[in-house]
């Protein structure tokens, strides 16, 4: 599916489909001409503070009663995540009580080196992908936006390891359910990935 940028469409496909109230959007400011003279740490420190504002305006009422203080999170949060490609910036928020976390991975105008899927994909995921739709680079920079955000969505990824250790149930398919390899728990993952432009947005969350 090729989803557009604007902020009411983007956030009516994702609560249609994962059922709660969550709001997202994609925001790309264009360098200016004489953007090229900032260094590395200046732009990503731009890049930050673009991210923030998106999540400030997501979250709207949510600042009123003191619940959410967008320049003190850390992530990974239950209720927001950002992303970055270029000038490019993803973010999502969601007022929903009972998701373990929330994330969301943007990339743009990205070519996927060659074995890239020995670092994405278990045995079982390479076998299905071989079967249904292949391993091009298009599917596997999906993948990629797809394992990342639920990364992002873990509470517990800095125990999990790397992105082979979420395996997606049926990763040929754009929308669906992931589970945890190594990690016994109750948690639920589901996700869904769009075409965007030249590249792919992907939103997971933790139940």
């Amino acid at each position: 599916m090729q989803i557009s940028t604007n902020q009411r469409l983007l956030t009516g496909f994702l609560q249609s489909y994962f059922g709660f109230e969550i709001n997202a959007v994609v925001s790309n400011e264009r360098r200016q001409q004489n953007a090229g003279t900032l260094n590395d740490k200046e732009d990503i420190g731009k890049r930050r503070k673009q991210g923030r504002k998106c999540l400030r305006s997501l979250a709207g009422n949510s600042f009123k009663h003191g619940m959410y203080q967008v320049n003190k999170i850390k992530f990974p949060h239950r209720s927001s995540s950002l992303s970055y490609s270029g000038t490019a910036v993803a973010a999502v928020f969601s007022p929903y009580r009972k998701i373990r976390g929330i994330g969301v991975d943007i990339e743009l105008n990205r070519t996927m080196p060659e074995g890239a899927e020995k670092l994405l994909l278990s045995a079982r995921e390479t076998a299905l992908m071989r079967h249904h739709s292949g391993l091009c680079g298009g599917e596997l920079l999906r993948i990629w936006t797809v394992k990342e955000a639920l990364l992002k969505s873990d509470p517990l990824n800095e125990k999990t390891g790397w992105l082979t250790a979420y395996e997606l149930l049926k990763p040929y398919h754009r929308t669906g359910e992931a589970v945890l390899k190594k990690r016994k728990c109750g948690k639920q993952f589901r996700y869904i990935s769009f075409k965007i432009g030249t590249g792919y947005l992907s939103f997971a969350v933790c139940l």
